[in-house]
């Protein structure tokens, strides 16, 4: 990755751990074990997204916003939306993307399974990810109309 990248990631690390002082939006609470189990683990997909040539992704029970602001930080280019049922943490992440300096992710409170059927976002995405949401079949529902 170049230069910008990694400091957008490191903003984000940083922006992270602040809003997890006010929000519970991770259990992680240091930048080493942020950058491992936060960046790292979302980094993971982002061979894969440029080899499929997504250029759209919705990321559904962002929470923190992993994995779609790592990948909003490494694929500017690409049109992301974070999606999570509390509405505190579709705050935050907008606060995160606020600090980061990110214009290509947008967050939406709402439940998937409602979103989904928005005509702004119905079949409209490339990618689908979901970290923790729910058993894999569940996910697959959650994620068909995307």
């Amino acid at each position: 990755m170049d230069a910008a990248a990694h400091q957008r990631l490191a903003a984000f690390v940083e922006a992270l751990l602040d809003e997890n002082t006010r929000v519970n939006l991770t259990a992680i609470r240091n930048p080493p074990d942020t950058w491992a189990l936060h960046v790292c683990d979302s980094l993971a997909l982002a061979a894969m997204l440029g080899e499929s040539g997504a250029a759209s992704l919705v990321d559904i029970g962002s929470g923190g916003g992993a994995p779609a602001i790592p990948i909003a930080c490494v694929a500017p280019q690409m049109r992301i939306v974070a999606i999570d049922r509390v509405g505190k943490k579709v705050d935050a992440i907008r606060r995160i993307c606020d600090r980061v300096g990110l214009t290509n992710v947008k967050a939406y409170h709402g439940r998937a399974e409602d979103l989904a059927h928005q005509p702004g976002l119905r079949e409209q995405f490339d990618a689908v990810t979901a970290r923790a949401v729910a058993p894999l079949p569940t996910v697959l529902e959650y994620a068909a109309g995307f």
